[in-house]
């Protein structure tokens, strides 16, 4: 269940949980949602507010509020009353009228102790309301062990950013292997502190730089040729030919991750380590297929070539594409050839190739909220014991393990759905991409959608979010499906034994 937040707390106050009204106007009797600070973090939350007298309400409505209802959007209205009046009737169908008294937020607290505090802490408080009322001596206590937690963080995120700067004064965006693994690192210095968000507009900044270059390179990357068997390959296209040039005799296991994002890979690689002292590893960087999706980027990977849009994702297809390839590089007896799918591996001395499709990650990829959830959860796979023994026994079989993802992911925000022309029925459940159908009208696409959407292949109908939105109006959580380098750039480790 996601933590309680403030901004979500005053929202079902104002609209009720289950209101599907996107305006309410409202009666209020402190000053807490005049605050500046108060306005700002609703603003975030989507909510826009007015407020004044009938006039004002009529004015707004009539410039702002009619229009935008009439748009598919999560964005909602609140108008503040400052003096009671009834709300016009072609304005009330549309409205919910309620009462709003911020200390009822805060049941367990005295609001005289608490109402100037700063918004963070407000929150701070609003997560952890506790089961009896709290009296002054331990309020003062628990605002101030926040207040400590909270500049010893401010603190830390400071000093990461800082190394971020650094990291990034002289970027080499077209090689990520000399970036992402301590861009990943700090990212995951900053989840360890909650404080992931202090450092995203650097994320971002990065972002728009990596998906400039996706627009100038990445043609000749997917179709650059397989490297020599002693470096790695570059993208997913190039994962089996590349271990297809290992040397026959050789055991060789392919680990396939679903939906690993690349510093999650770092928490696997360090779980590993500390289980099995005896291992050598290597995280190289490469490329997943675009749309950054599992029925084009593993059926690439399955398949050693560009996949095919009419795939039809199935485990036993993977199988089939697995004991194909390793046939045609000579494997006359079959039974050396084994493709797993599911929690756990049965090994026997006869297999010299095998893969290993797991699915664990991506399904609490997707069930969670943001990457906070995200990275707790993670914390916990990668302590699994069915997941560390697989891949032990793998390696005490004398197996080199070669670990991989089909695509990363992403925290995403919602924006707007798209309008009826523009569905085509995409194969991604992502909303991160979209293909424009035949009839739909690229020229009035990209012109509502102007500057929030880019083409990596522009003789294609299909186009990506700029940021980190999802084509939707609703929160998509952490999903994938598009160009953010948190998708793109996915891990290829390489694990022996000394």
């Amino acid at each position: 269940m996601a933590k309680k937040n403030l901004p979500q707390g005053i929202i079902n106050r104002l609209f009720g949980e289950y209101s599907e009204k996107r305006l309410v106007v409202v009666q209020t009797y402190d000053e807490f949602l005049a605050r500046e600070d108060v306005r700002m973090m609703l603003t975030y939350a989507s909510l826009r507010i007015a407020e004044g007298d009938s006039l004002a309400l009529r004015l707004w409505w009539e410039t702002t509020v009619k229009e935008e209802l009439q748009e598919q959007s999560n964005i909602r209205f609140v108008f503040v009353q400052r003096e009671q009046f009834d709300v016009p009737d072609d304005i009330a169908i549309y409205a919910d009228t309620t009462q709003f008294v911020a200390r009822h937020i805060f049941p367990r607290y005295k609001w005289a102790l608490i109402k100037d505090q700063s918004i963070g802490t407000l929150n701070y408080l609003y997560q952890y309301p506790g089961r009896v009322s709290i009296d002054e001596l331990r309020t003062h206590h628990i605002i101030a062990e926040y207040q400590t937690s909270y500049e010893g963080a401010k603190e830390k995120i400071e000093n990461i950013i800082a190394e971020w700067d650094k990291l990034f004064a002289k970027i080499k965006i077209d090689k990520p292997g000399e970036w992402l693994p301590q861009a990943s690192a700090l990212i995951l210095r900053a989840l360890e502190i909650g404080n992931l968000s202090a450092l995203m507009p650097k994320v971002d900044e990065l972002n728009t730089l990596f998906q400039q270059h996706l627009v100038e390179r990445y043609a000749s990357i997917i179709s650059s040729t397989t490297p020599p068997a002693n470096k790695a390959p570059k993208n997913v296209c190039q994962v089996l030919p590349f271990i297809g040039k290992q040397p026959k005799e050789d055991k060789l296991a392919l680990v396939v991750v679903d939906g690993m994002n690349f510093w999650q890979s770092q928490m696997l690689v360090n779980s590993l380590k500390n289980k099995y002292f005896d291992i050598n590893t290597q995280i190289d960087v490469i490329y997943s297929w675009l749309p950054s999706v599992t029925e084009l980027s593993r059926q690439a990977i399955f398949l050693g070539k560009y996949p095919s849009v009419s795939y039809q994702q199935s485990s036993s297809s993977e199988s089939r594409m697995w004991e194909d390839f390793w046939l045609s590089k000579g494997f006359i007896n079959r039974n050396q050839i084994l493709y797993e799918h599911g929690s756990t591996i049965a090994l026997n001395d006869i297999y010299k190739r095998v893969a290993w499709v797991t699915v664990d990650l991506d399904e609490k990829m997707h069930a969670s909220d943001d990457f906070r959830y995200l990275h707790a959860a993670t914390k916990l796979w990668v302590e699994e014991e069915d997941l560390l023994n697989n891949i032990g026994d793998l390696l005490q079989q004398g197996f080199k393990v070669y670990i991989t993802t089909d695509h990363g992911n992403i925290e995403t925000k919602p924006s707007r759905l798209l309008s009826q022309p523009e569905k085509v029925g995409s194969p991604s459940l992502s909303k991160r991409h979209v293909t424009l159908a035949p009839q739909a009208s690229r020229v009035l696409f990209e012109q509502d959608h102007r500057g929030e959407v880019l083409q990596i292949d522009p003789a294609s109908c299909t186009y990506y979010p700029t940021s980190n939105h999802c084509f939707s109006n609703i929160p998509m959580n952490v999903t994938h499906g598009g160009t953010h380098f948190f998708e793109v750039l996915i891990p290829f480790i390489t694990i022996t034994k000394e």
